[in-house]
């Protein structure tokens, strides 16, 4: 009888490790491409000013209401494309 429970509370603990295993892995992976496509949209429209194109438009981002690290750059960015424009 206790090596009975003893093996059901084990396997719910497997169970329960792979859940969270599996749950912590797809955030990591959303969290990471939050971060990653805007920073890519960012190094694309960079690479098409440094090759002489300033057609770039405002609020290059999807997200243009952020306000970390890659608001900023966005921010900063289009302060630099307002000011060739000038």
């Amino acid at each position: 009888m206790i090596f009975k429970n003893t093996l059901l509370v084990r396997n719910i603990m497997i169970l329960v490790f792979v859940f969270i295993f599996f749950i912590t892995n797809i955030l990591s992976i959303r969290i990471a491409r939050n971060i990653k496509k805007p920073i890519e949209d960012l190094t694309m429209k960079m690479k098409k000013v440094e090759g002489g194109d300033f057609t770039i438009k405002k609020n290059i981002l999807q997200d243009t209401n952020r306000l970390d690290e890659i608001g900023m750059l966005q921010n900063r960015f289009e302060l630099m494309m307002d000011a060739d424009a000038i």
